[in-house]
């Protein structure tokens, strides 16, 4: 009961109306459900469009994106046909995140009444062919059988440093002495 006060007492205070914001809402919910097909050997989302009433929707535009860290990367934008069936080709070069899934975003675009209605599934990847291995052997210092070439050249450079330190506290210390 609180909350209803509280969202009346701020319509009041701001001139507008609760009421008014609730009739903006749309009438009728779209639904969209995805599944993943292969036809032809072509792997393809099949989305389906209906209304509240789970009348099919024809002529709406859908699209599909696939999530990945700084946005969504589209892969797919079709019409519904008369059925409400749109299919989606996925492509096979993405590859999947290091849980090896692809969560892949479908959305309506149009018409702007049913725009930003969407869901979301999760889909198995696959993994591109010598992702595991890296291009190079690891070859480092702190690798456990580091090269040899690469182990003597820093000790020689790091033994010069310390023999040019060294030299110099010998000539201070026979300056000192007076030698």
């Amino acid at each position: 009961m609180r909350l209803t006060l509280f969202t009346l007492a701020v319509a009041i205070t701001f001139g507008t109306a609760v009421q008014a914001q609730q009739a903006t809402a749309p009438s009728s919910r779209t639904r969209l459900t995805v599944e993943r097909t292969v036809e032809e050997g072509v792997d393809l989302l099949l989305v389906t469009a209906v209304d509240g009433g789970g009348q099919p929707l024809e002529g709406v535009v859908i699209g599909a994106y696939v999530k990945r860290l700084f946005g969504e990367l589209v892969i797919g934008r079709e019409t519904t046909f008369d059925d409400g069936t749109a299919y989606i080709a996925l492509p096979k070069d993405l590859p999947p995140s290091k849980s090896g899934r692809l969560s892949i975003l479908v959305r309506v675009i149009q018409p702007q009444d049913r725009a930003g209605t969407q869901t979301q599934i999760e889909v198995a990847g696959v993994p591109l062919a010598g992702a595991d291995e890296p291009p190079f052997p690891h070859r480092a210092l702190w690798a456990s059988h580091s090269p040899f070439l690469l182990t003597t050249t820093v000790t020689v450079l790091l033994g010069g440093v310390w023999l040019t330190y060294a030299f110099v506290l010998y000539q201070v210390r026979c300056i000192r002495k007076g030698i």
